[in-house]
């Protein structure tokens, strides 16, 4: 090739690359141009904000030198008989001011404001109806933050950008002084600062197209590790125990972390990430009210059998269950909400040994179980504390009998409920309140003789209930439960039981009686479980077992038998017995129906 040839070549070549060059250029600085951003910002927030479904959004955006920040809100809605309130006031509060409804934003967080229309009524009352609900999303501007060390599943801190542009999306990408102390990350179109470790970090989000656009933040991360720990209840206090019962349910153990004798909401935060369970008491343990001896050697700690050293015989005592797929882990720490999770659960491999059914079945044990806390300096794993918690772990058991009372089987309620021989407390098991039910205990019970308004029938479910507060319905088919009749007045008595198809319930019908002249009893014996519990009937007239109420005035007014209580406030009686039935006909009341009175006969 010739050397004319050559540098015709290179020449064509070099204004092909500038013309391409050139064709690039003039691309960048059009989009530049083009894309015009006026706000470019991060705001901090304490969650991922989502709209509520049909739920207006307003968004409000407090800048570093502004405490509070106000601003006028729903213009249609500023007649006097709208009323304004706030679902949380701290995060902002509303007023009108000047014919306008103003909003002051406080502090970072998402809350309502809800509207409603006051109305006066022509009984000269006031009724207030919603008639618009806005959700109010409060952000704050983040130029230097300081940030707590909790645990490795709490190291987010969600944020915002706030854009303002006169064309199209903006590419962004994000950038850290040092990513191993924090840094920003997206995830499903929502942004975060994630923090690592002790440090300080300058982190930034800046416009792909235009690299000057950019917003920045200093982070501060601080690693507050704890030099103190101890056991609370779910209401904060100190405990010094924890009962538990082998029912296959988890149970409890919050801790508090201290950090210069500073709980955690004190100071802004704890690392709680190196914290361990380093014993869960299988050394510790020891059968209650059993004398024990441990199958093992040279202290060995898979100590998994106890022996009852009176009978011999050899029992599963396990403390909790092993981790497989069947039970689950029987030990989980949770760090992220600070707290201890155990769990015992029955299984009839577990027994060893034993002829008798007494024998088939866990013994109550009790065991020690230790929480360790440490750090690392230097590459070296330092103890800082070790924290003791004794744990009591009972077999569940039947301790009574509860038996749910009504008039008719369409009075029994789900939620509320009339019951003889409540269980609230005890003093051995302690709490025993029927969960998330409204209870009324019940200490009387009525039939009627062969007068007017015969009450006859007497509609029951039956609970055993165990140690651990849970209630379990049974009946004559599952249970083999029954009752049998007896009068301490020698009177001829004679009843039926029977259980409803569906098995929700149980009817006992007196089919013969010959009580008369005065009051008299009858009990209905109920067995089941070992169990035997008495349920008192008492047999009389119904205008009988109200007699005698009577207001006079001055008196307060005194109960009889259970069926009426006089309200002292209201200056009446009420009727408080289950079965309405047993209502008396001679009630004497006031002109707005209010009981002040049972006529002591007919007259």
């Amino acid at each position: 090739m010739s050397k004319r040839l050559k540098t015709l070549i290179f020449i064509s070549s070099f204004f092909v690359v500038a013309l391409i060059l050139g064709v690039v250029l003039v691309g960048l600085i059009g989009n530049i141009s083009t894309i015009q951003v006026n706000d470019f910002r991060i705001y901090e927030s304490t969650n991922v904000f989502s709209a509520s479904s049909g739920v207006e959004q307003i968004d409000v955006y407090l800048s570093n030198s502004k405490l509070s920040q106000k601003q006028s809100i729903l213009s249609d809605y500023t007649a006097e008989n709208y009323v304004l309130s706030v679902d949380n006031s701290d995060i902002c509060s509303v007023s009108k001011e000047n014919g306008a409804n103003i909003l002051t934003a406080k502090a970072v967080g998402s809350t309502f404001v809800r509207v409603k229309d006051k109305v006066l009524s022509a009984q000269n009352s006031y009724t207030e109806t919603e008639v618009k609900v806005v959700q109010i999303n409060v952000y704050a501007e983040m130029t230097t933050i300081t940030l707590n060390l909790l645990s490795s599943e709490i190291n987010r801190l969600p944020f915002v950008l706030k854009t303002q542009a006169n064309s199209g999306g903006i590419s962004i990408a994000f950038a850290s002084s040092d990513p191993t102390v924090a840094k920003m990350v997206s995830e499903d179109g929502n942004f975060f600062v994630e923090y690592y470790k002790a440090g300080v970090a300058t982190l930034s989000i800046y416009c792909v197209d235009n690299p000057s656009l950019k917003d920045t933040v200093i982070v501060n991360v601080v690693d507050k590790e704890p030099d103190d720990l101890y056991f609370v209840d779910e209401t904060g206090t100190k405990i010094d125990r924890k009962t538990m019962y082998a029912d296959g349910s988890y149970y409890t153990i919050n801790y508090e972390l201290l950090f210069g004798s500073k709980r955690a909401s004190e100071i802004g935060g704890i690392n709680g990430e190196n914290i361990r369970v380093l014993d869960t008491g299988i050394k510790s343990l020891t059968l209650i009210d059993y004398k024990t001896e441990y199958i093992g050697t040279n202290g060995e700690a898979r100590y998994r059998y106890a022996i009852d050293s009176e009978t011999n015989k050899t029992y599963a005592v396990a403390p909790f269950d092993a981790s497989d797929a069947e039970t689950g882990a029987g030990v989980v720490l949770d760090k992220a909400n600070r707290c201890l999770k155990l769990k015992k659960t029955y299984r009839p491999e577990d027994n060893i040994t034993g002829t008798g059914d007494e024998e088939k079945q866990l013994k109550d044990v009790f065991v020690i179980v230790t929480l360790q806390t440490y750090t690392n300096i230097d590459g070296v794993e330092v103890i800082t504390g070790t924290y003791q918690i004794p744990v009591y772990i009972y077999r569940r058991i039947v301790i009574d009998i509860e038996v749910e009372v009504a008039g008719r089987p369409q009075d029994f309620k789900d939620v509320s409920k009339h019951v003889v021989n409540y269980h609230e407390s005890d003093k051995v098991w302690g709490n025993l309140s029927w969960k998330g039910k409204t209870i009324k205990s019940v200490e009387n019970l009525y039939m009627t003789e062969a007068d007017n308004n015969v009450v006859r029938t007497l509609y029951i479910k039956v609970y055993r209930v165990y140690n651990n507060g849970e209630r379990e319905q049974i009946n004559s088919n599952n249970s083999g439960f029954n009752t049998v009749n007896s009068s301490s007045s020698g009177d001829n008595l004679e009843s039926r039981m029977y259980t409803a198809p569906d098995m929700s319930f149980t009817a006992i019908k007196i089919e013969k009686c010959n009580v008369r002249n005065g009051s008299k009893e009858t009990i209905l014996t109920i067995v089941d479980s070992g169990l035997t519990f008495e349920l008192k009937v008492t047999f009389d007239t119904i205008d009988n077992i109200n007699k005698g109420i009577d207001l006079k005035e001055g008196e307060t007014g005194y109960k009889k038998e259970g069926t009426y209580v006089y309200n002292q406030e209201r200056k009446a009686y009420e009727f408080t017995y289950f079965d309405e039935r047993m209502r008396s006909d001679l009630e004497y009341t006031d002109s707005v129906g209010k009981i002040i009175a049972i006529r002591k006969d007919n007259t």
